[in-house]
């Protein structure tokens, strides 16, 4: 799963072991039913797993299409320095029990510092983030589904390489939901992203290149 698998990736027992909700995917999704197996049924014997699994795993029923949808946002940026804190936001936590996001970045212009856990994301449920080759990774999951309500997912903290960089391009690669059945939210509902960018106030002194910018 993301940010759980090993630097050496899995074996093909590993992964179809991994693959609790039987989408050939190790995600988001299998670590929501994973924490549900073992909070709510870690007594279920193996033959028994597939028994406990709602409907919508064991007998493959479509879930009926919902008019709500969701929205990925950024919020409202804060500078200290060379420092700078950017959130992610989702309009509706209605639902989602899974999050997976990974964001890209121009690595030569600015360095990622850390990824905080935002207030959207509960406290006992799990989260991970981790950064490989321009890229954040993030990962959050929970045994039951978050209420009603929009929140920020998590805020990414960076730091430009130069000074005179005042604006560095993000772009949203993957973004998925995932319900407390382990199932993918975009088969039923919108789910909408947009890019950000990483931008610094401007300094009053300025040299020329830049006020003819």
């Amino acid at each position: 799963m993301l940010g759980l698998v090993p630097s050496g990736g899995v074996t093909e027992m590993e992964r179809e072991a991994g693959d609790i909700n039987g989408d050939h995917l190790l995600d988001s999704a299998d670590l929501v039913l994973l924490r549900r197996l073992v909070i709510s049924a870690a007594s279920l014997k193996p033959k028994s797993i597939a028994s406990w699994y709602p409907p919508l795993i064991c007998a493959g029923k479509k879930v009926s299409p919902l008019a709500a949808g969701y929205r990925l946002t950024w919020g409202e940026r804060e500078a200290a320095g060379d420092t700078l804190s950017f959130p992610v936001r989702l309009d509706s936590l209605e639902d989602v029990a899974g999050i997976e996001l990974v964001v890209n970045y121009w690595a030569d212009q600015i360095t990622f510092v850390q990824a905080k856990k935002g207030d959207a994301i509960s406290a006992s449920g799990s989260f991970a983030a981790y950064e490989d080759e321009g890229q954040i990774k993030v990962v959050a999951a929970n045994d039951t589904a978050a209420g009603a309500g929009s929140g920020d997912i998590v805020t990414l903290v960076f730091q430009r390489k130069d000074s005179n960089w005042t604006a560095s391009p993000l772009t949203v690669a993957k973004f998925k939901l995932s319900g407390v059945n382990g199932e993918n939210l975009a088969r039923t509902r919108t789910i909408q992203t947009e890019d950000g960018e990483v931008r610094w106030p401007r300094t009053a002194a300025r040299n020329l290149w830049q006020l003819l910018d």
